[in-house]
């Protein structure tokens, strides 16, 4: 061995050399990994901030539905009120009380139909914007599913019968439809089947630091934000990511 270890033929240059080109080599096969799960890491992060201002959005929608239909439900209280303290109004007075509940009730059913409608599509406009924003280079498919439905008489309690009172012998008819009630909408019932849910999946192609091929590598990313109550749900895939809920106002 040490005949072998002071013998001047090279042996030891070239044996050196050999093992100094498998180090740098594992080292730089390391360094590519580790640069392509950060690639993919950096892109995950990015994804799930697209989907949690998307999720911020859809989460506000509820917001406004919720605020909406207490709009159209204190609407109600005033007519009923109205109704129900005013006992000797004419017919004319009883009917400009009507038409302006019917005014607000429609304005709030507008705006509750309008925040639904436009929701999936401003979604994925919050989503979509951010992405390229801060990974320009990503390829980007955006999917909205399940939406807010809204009924008018899903419950008993949502249309209330309103009586009129009698004013000089004759009955107080608003609607002209000759009876001694008047049925009024007192809100209206939200249901979320299933509960609307924003999908990010980004495709980002990455040069290797090797570059021993001209074709790219495909990092790839997928996001789910869903709205649950007040909380964003951030998944990936099959798991699950925490964030703390947030408080949505005006």
């Amino acid at each position: 061995m040490q005949k072998y270890i002071c013998s001047e033929n090279g042996d030891i240059t070239v044996l050196t050399m050999g093992v100094m080109i498998a180090c740098i080599s594992i080292l730089l096969g390391v360094i590519c990994i580790a640069n392509i799960a950060y690639k993919r890491v950096e892109l995950q992060l990015k994804a799930d901030r697209a989907a949690y201002a998307a999720g911020a959005y859809m989460a506000h929608v509820h917001y406004m539905v919720a605020q909406y239909n207490r709009d159209l439900h204190e609407a109600f209280l005033r007519l009923q009120s109205d109704f129900s303290t005013f006992t000797q109004q004419h017919k004319a007075a009883a009917k400009k009380r009507y038409n302006r509940y019917v005014d607000e009730k429609e304005r709030a059913i507008e705006k509750m139909n309008y925040a639904i409608t436009t929701m999936p599509d401003i979604a994925k406009y919050i989503a979509g914007q951010m992405m390229h924003l801060y990974s320009p280079r990503a390829h980007i498919e955006l999917n909205v599913i399940g939406q807010i439905e809204l009924y008018k008489s899903l419950y008993s309690d949502q249309n209330i019968s309103l009586p009129f009172h009698l004013v000089d012998g004759n009955f107080v008819d608003p609607e002209d439809k000759q009876s001694t009630q008047m049925t009024a909408l007192s809100y209206m019932a939200k249901k979320i089947k299933p509960s609307p849910i924003l999908i990010i999946h980004a495709v980002n192609p990455i040069q290797s630091i090797l570059k021993l091929s001209t074709d790219p590598i495909i990092v790839s990313a997928k996001s789910v934000s869903a709205v649950i109550g007040g909380n964003i749900d951030i998944r990936r895939e099959n798991k699950k990511v925490a964030y703390q809920p947030i408080l949505m106002r005006d």
